[in-house]
């Protein structure tokens, strides 16, 4: 357990505690930081919690509960390949800013050193929508 941590002014960390096993294969990790009262209202107390077991790498970040409800939880599964990420966003929960979001089956995002980021992902809340999605041979349009 660490008690009163301050990062270069920026962010003050009140208490930060971190766990890790070895279940066979995986390691389980966790971490809990709990922020300093003044502090931004989604850094008060934040949880990543996950496994790597080979090649991939499980995590979920979250921030607890409040009056309003969760801020934001997110869960995710990284492959890592030869020089090379690949990461899905999980579904249950998906939490960002309050809201519940869906997010399409497959999705990835697909960071490969020396090449361009190719993406298949589609957040969706009722009428808002978020994608990231590539197209092979696609024309850039230069007045963006």
């Amino acid at each position: 357990m660490i008690y009163g941590l301050d990062i270069e002014g920026i962010i003050i960390i009140d208490s930060l505690s971190i766990n890790a096993t070895q279940k066979g294969v995986a390691l389980r990790y966790g971490m809990d930081v709990w922020g300093a009262k003044d502090q931004l209202e989604g850094l008060a107390q934040l949880t990543v919690e996950g496994s790597v077991e080979y090649d991939q790498v499980n995590v979920r970040v979250r921030e607890h509960e409040t009056q309003e409800g969760e801020i934001f939880n997110i869960g995710a599964n990284i492959a890592i390949q030869d020089s090379s990420f690949r990461v899905s966003i999980s579904p249950d929960p998906l939490i960002l800013g309050y809201k519940s979001w869906q997010v399409n089956r497959g999705n990835f995002v697909l960071l490969k050193q020396g090449e361009i980021p190719a993406a298949n992902l589609s957040l969706l809340n009722g009428d808002r929508r978020i994608r990231l999605v590539s197209e092979e041979g696609a024309i850039m349009n230069r007045n963006l």
